[in-house]
Formats: structure tokens, C-alpha cells, sequence
């Protein structure tokens, strides 16, 4: 009989830990590029799927740009880097403006839920309180409207607003308390405080100067030196026009009231209608419509250069650059920019300059009238 013993050699015995250092940093080796290498890949896929959604949705915008009211609706003028971003900016916080507003108003409903009556009522207030008016029967011929005037919606948000569409149309009492409450309220209310801290700020300047003339188009704008702010959100022109309109008359912006009825008339209804439209066009067909006649719309002469750089600069940043180089102090420059900034109305008038502008097309400074 055979006997036979295998004996492990020393040599070939094995470590009795667990795992050794050293197997640790070889599978780390391994595992851990691996780990980076699938976060890499899927980063890149999902930045792939976001590139995509991105240009789809650009696409979209594009195709959709002649509906909209933007601030610059040009396809052209959106190229320009800066001028993207500021109309980008725009429609962003109106849409939140317009998002919590119209939140605001649901809670007020007296029932559960509100009924489909009160939410077109809520969609109606929430876009005619921020420029967004209904066309109405028009409404599918928004891009040939946008074509032609300048912010249609804006436009006939203003008339909407001042006729108290929105109070008729809000669905229920609940919702319409709540309207001339909050909306009609409110905007009062800010106005006159508005109205209030103009005062207190530059009341006692010389050069400060506050009319509510309505036959005039400087009703209830405030006027700083050269500089002219317009509180009231687009409401002017459109009071302006139905009170000349029913009164028969208009003051200039010198002061002086003349009648716009009869044949004596040098400045006559129709002459009324025409004016008001003409500054409604949109960009494209006034520039045209500017160079046709010489003039502009307050009947400073134009120029294809100065016409064309119109066109390409957005109007807020148009006012500030205007404003800034007035002869007025850093801290009023500065705060009347960011008055432009959050939307309130900026003109600059250079009464001197005007008026040998209006002499030299051969016209009469106090007797015509610049703006509406």
C-alpha cells in the first residue's frame, strides 16, 4: 500500500486577509475609469438631448415670431447678440408677470375650482392689464396686423383697459370685484404715488413741469428739463385722441388750444385720424413711410442712416443712451434709466433743436404740434 502526502510549501501558501491592499488598487484601477468614462458618456448624451430640445424649440419660436408682441420682432435684428438677449428678456418676465398674476386672481373664485367662465375672465384681465389685448374677430390675422402697426395687442390692451373690458367679461361678481379691486385699484393707487414721488423729488425745480391738460400730448407726462416720462403705460395717446376727437380742439406743446373743426382749421379732423395712425405703424412701414415724406412723425427731418440705426437698437436702450447725454446730474441720469429699465416711457425733447428743425421743413413751432 502507498501512502502519499501532498505538503504546501511555504511559498505557496496564501494570505489569510480578506482582500489585500494590493487587489484594492488593482480593481480601483480599473473601476474607477470606468465610472468616469459612463459619467462622461451619459453627460454628453443628455447635453445632446438638451442641444436638441433647445434648437427644436428655437425652431418653434422662429416659426412663431410673426405672432408674437415683442419688442423687436425683426428676424434680422434678433441676430444681434445683444439685442436677442434684451428681447429674450422680455417676453421671460412678462410671462411671469402674466403667470403670477393670473394665480393671484384664481384663489378669489367662490368655487372649488374656478368655473371656465372665470378663467377666461382671469386669461382676459391677466393679458390686458400686460399689453396683450384680444383682437377679436381679427384674431387670426395677428401677423398680418403685426406686419403693418406697431404692438396691435398693446394697442387694443389699452383701449380694453380703459373702456373696463375686462370687468364685464370676468365671469362672476366674485371675479369682478376683484378686478376693479386689485387691477383698476392698484394701478390708481400707483399712479398717484407714482405722481406723488415725482413731486417730492423735482417739484421744486425750475425746469420741472407736470400738465393734465388732455387736449395736449403732454397730459400727464412728467417733464424733467429736455427729458419727458410717461407714467401712464400707453393710456395717453389713445385719451389724448377721444378727447380732441369729442371736444373739437387740441393744445400744442406750447400751450396754445386751437379749434380742429371747420373749414378755418389747419389742423383738422382728418388730420387728427391720419396722425394718430401714422404713429401706430410698425417700424418697417414707417421707416418707409418716413422717408417718403422727409420727416418723421413729429415732423423732425430723417435720415436713411439714422433710420436704419432705429431700427437695429432696442427702444429702452435707445432712451437711456438719449438720456445720458443731457445736461442733468449722475444721480437723476441714473435713475431715470432705470425708470426706462422697468418700463416706464422715456423721451428726450430738445426744445431749441426741434424747433429750428420744424423752421427749416417750414413749419411753425407754436403751432405744431410734436407728438400726440
Amino acid at each position: 500500500m502507498n501512502l502519499r502526502v501532498d505538503l504546501i510549501l511555504e511559498s505557496e501558501q496564501r494570505s489569510g486577509s480578506p482582500v489585500s491592499v494590493k487587489a484594492i488598487v488593482r480593481i480601483a484601477s480599473f473601476v474607477v475609469p470606468a465610472i468616469i468614462a459612463f459619467i462622461v458618456i451619459l453627460g454628453l448624451l443628455n447635453v445632446r438631448a438638451v442641444s436638441s430640445t433647445v434648437k427644436n424649440r428655437e425652431r418653434e419660436w422662429t416659426r412663431k415670431k410673426m405672432q408674437q408682441e415683442d419688442a423687436i420682432m425683426s428676424k434680422w435684428a434678433n441676430r444681434i447678440p445683444l439685442a436677442k438677449n434684451f428681447n429674450r428678456a422680455y417676453n421671460v418676465f412678462l410671462n411671469s408677470i402674466r403667470l403670477n398674476g393670473a394665480k393671484g386672481v384664481m384663489q378669489y373664485s367662490t368655487n372649488a375650482e374656478p368655473t371656465a367662465a372665470e378663467l377666461d375672465g382671469i386669461a382676459n384681465v391677466t393679458n390686458v392689464f400686460t399689453g396683450r389685448g384680444s383682437l377679436g374677430q381679427f384674431e387670426q390675422s395677428a401677423a398680418l396686423l403685426n406686419a403693418g402697426l406697431f404692438s396691435p395687442r398693446f394697442q387694443m390692451s389699452r383701449i380694453q383697459m380703459l373702456t373696463g373690458q375686462p370687468l364685464w367679461r370676468a365671469g362672476s361678481p366674485a371675479i369682478r370685484k376683484h378686478i376693479l379691486a386689485r387691477h383698476y385699484g392698484r394701478t390708481l393707487l400707483g399712479m398717484a404715488s407714482t405722481y406723488m414721488m415725482y413731486g417730492l423729488a423735482w417739484g421744486d425745480d425750475e425746469d420741472f413741469d407736470l400738465s393734465f391738460n388732455m387736449l395736449s400730448s403732454q397730459f400727464g407726462k412728467v417733464v424733467k428739463g429736455d427729458i419727458v416720462i410717461d407714467p401712464l403705460a400707453g393710456l395717453v395717446q389713445p385719451l389724448v385722441f377721444l378727447n380732441r376727437a369729442i371736444q373739437g380742439k387740441k393744445t400744442s406743446v406750447s400751450g396754445k388750444t386751437t379749434d380742429i373743426r371747420g373749414d378755418q382749421a389747419k389742423f383738422g379732423q382728418p388730420d387728427l385720424v391720419s396722425q394718430y395712425l401714422r404713429g401706430k405703424l410698425a417700424p418697417g412701414p414707417g421707416t418707409v413711410w418716413n422717408q417718403i415724406k422727409g420727416k418723421d412723425v413729429v415732423g423732425r427731418p430723417t435720415t436713411i442712416g439714422g433710420q436704419m440705426l432705429g431700427l437695429v437698437t432696442p427702444m429702452t436702450y435707445g432712451d437711456i443712451a438719449d438720456v445720458m447725454v443731457e445736461d442733468e446730474g449722475i444721480p437723476t441720469k441714473l435713475a431715470i434709466s432705470i425708470l426706462a429699465m422697468l418700463g416706464e416711457g422715456v423721451q428726450v425733447y430738445t426744445q431749441r433743436s426741434n424747433d429750428n428743425e420744424l423752421k427749416n421743413i417750414g413749419l411753425n413751432p407754436k403751432d405744431y404740434d410734436l407728438g400726440y
